[in-house]
């Protein structure tokens, strides 16, 4: 039970979709171009490009690989929360924390960047973010759907199997919730009448 908890806990889900999203980063190499400002340190410079490598995107080729990653890790939550509430707040907090910090730092020491670009970097986040929301509430809806027709499914293949253990004797119509030997009410020995109906129909 602990370990459940654990593991649907924000925390954590939360560092495992941004683990997931930096092994994609690291394994393709990706590196989104921005033209910053001549007055910016190197040090500052490094830590926006690389909240700008989780978000943005130019190429159709950036564009399949950012939509892919974000909506790979956005299947997290939908698999462990059983709540739409609950997933789609978690992709939406997922979503959000490396946005804001990359607004933040870029109008703060970038801002002749931030004022040319804010229009179309301000609509490349949007666009992200919708696509991921209606991603994560679709995905919710369809296996909420699955499960509950196999739950349907199994509820039915069990009531199939106590019709086929239930039994009423022929003799009295004494009811039993099992196949018996001797009905308890006539006393008629059940089994060899069973068996001389299933061998008289088979002829």
């Amino acid at each position: 039970m602990k370990f459940l908890k654990i593991i649907r806990s924000r925390i954590v889900i939360f560092i495992i979709q941004f683990a997931i999203l930096s092994i994609f980063l690291i394994i393709f190499n990706y590196n989104f171009q921005i033209n910053f400002d001549i007055t910016i340190s190197e040090e500052r410079k490094q830590i926006i490009q690389v909240i700008a490598n989780y978000i943005m995107f130019g190429s159709p080729s950036e564009i399949i690989f950012i939509f892919g990653i974000w909506l790979l890790i956005a299947t997290l939550p939908v698999l462990i929360y059983r709540q739409l509430k609950r997933v789609y707040s978690m992709n939406i907090l997922s979503f959000f924390f490396p946005n804001f910090f990359f607004y933040v730092f870029l109008s703060r020491y970038s801002p002749n960047y931030f004022n040319a670009n804010f229009g179309v970097l301000i609509v490349k986040t949007l666009i992200l973010g919708a696509i991921l929301m209606i991603y994560s509430i679709f995905l919710f809806l369809i296996l909420k759907w699955i499960l509950k027709k196999t739950k349907k499914e199994e509820s039915i293949k069990i009531q199939e199997i106590e019709n086929k253990v239930t039994f009423d004797c022929p003799k009295c119509g004494t009811h039993f919730d099992s196949r018996p030997i001797y009905c308890y009410n006539c006393n008629t020995k059940l089994i060899e009448i069973e068996d001389d109906t299933t061998k008289n129909s088979k002829i």
